[in-house]
């Protein structure tokens, strides 16, 4: 029998309350309970590093390795605002997803939802195996099984068409950008702008260049699948304006990354727990909500952030002093 959180539980009772509204709590009560359900029936994996976890500054190599080790745990309870915002991050990919099948152009996996092969081609129209003409699109499998790492790429385009001509192949990667996207990922211009009245125009202009985590995102897929180019596509959520952005991978700027990767595919298949990174205390924010907090740092109390601490060393090269670049 499927198991509830309690905050679910609770966030499901208090849409009852009276006076919350006539359709409203309905339609929270249905998408919590969906989430809880989609979330029991999840297709992803947990026995590998997610590169759109491992590209943010405050990534954990060692709550991985945790995390691949005793099995996941749900630090995020499903929340219907929450839930809003990652439907409309869906939407967003389907939207583009769909223009660039209709164009000829988007390279992938493809699922037929009739006889459920599945198959890389670019913009099919039938299934390779039956007649069908209903496919499901499954993005761009990206994987690397010595280092543990594997994810999907939004799209990629093999070869050009009338639409488009195309001088080498690329991946492509759809960004939804609110206020809280530039709160997390581009915090000096949050501040910028937060420090008075926001002019969203000017914001959204002042969107020059991919976030650091994105840029280390496109050059991570880059290094996984073997294209030399990744094309980004900002939409903003409040006016629906749009940007493009073309990353070259250079992937001494994620040498880090995959160095961390690989002390712990190594520390995995040893049984031996890796550092942690040099940011982490006991009281570091990440180290307050990371659902290993106690296999981590094992009985605490409220005290003042001391500095990190190692365990046993895993074999493996020599490591850096943090995971995170200075």
């Amino acid at each position: 029998m499927r198991q509830i959180s309690v905050k679910t539980l609770e966030e499901h009772k208090a849409s009852f309350k009276a006076n919350s509204g006539y359709l409203l709590p309905s339609l929270q009560r249905y998408v919590i309970r969906k989430v809880a359900d989609d979330q029991a029936a999840s297709e992803r994996r947990s026995d590998i590093m997610h590169p759109s976890e491992m590209c943010k500054p405050d990534w954990c190599a060692r709550r991985d390795f945790h995390r691949i080790t005793l099995g996941d745990r749900k630090d995020i309870e499903p929340r219907f605002t929450s839930e809003l915002i990652f439907a409309e991050g869906h939407t967003i990919h389907d939207k583009y997803q769909g223009w660039l099948h209709g164009m000829g152009l988007l390279y992938g996996r493809w699922q037929c939802r009739s006889c459920h092969y599945s198959f890389m081609a670019q913009s099919p129209q039938l299934c390779e195996v039956c007649p069908s003409t209903s496919l499901r699109y499954r993005e761009v499998p990206l994987e690397n099984s010595e280092y543990l790492i594997a994810g999907h790429a939004d799209g990629a385009v093999n070869h050009g068409n009338e639409w488009l001509e195309v001088d080498e192949p690329f991946l492509i990667e759809v960004k939804s950008i609110g206020l809280g996207t530039v709160r997390v990922e581009h915090t000096e211009l949050w501040r910028k702008h937060s420090d008075g009245e926001f002019d969203l125009t000017r914001l959204w202009q002042e969107i020059k260049r991919p976030f650091p985590a994105h840029i280390r995102q496109a050059t991570l897929y880059c290094w996984l699948s073997g294209y030399r180019k990744m094309v980004f596509i900002y939409e903003s959520k409040w006016n629906q304006q749009t940007k493009e952005f073309v990353v070259t991978p250079d992937f001494k700027h994620i040498q880090w990354i995959l160095d961390s990767a690989k002390d712990v595919a190594q520390a995995i298949r040893q049984g031996m727990e890796p550092y942690r990174p040099g940011w982490a205390t006991l009281n570091h924010r990440t180290c307050k909500a990371c659902p290993y907090r106690g296999e981590c740092w094992g009985e605490t109390n409220d005290q003042e952030d001391q500095p990190a601490i190692t365990v046993r060393k895993a074999a493996g090269p020599r490591r850096r002093k943090a995971f995170r670049p200075t």
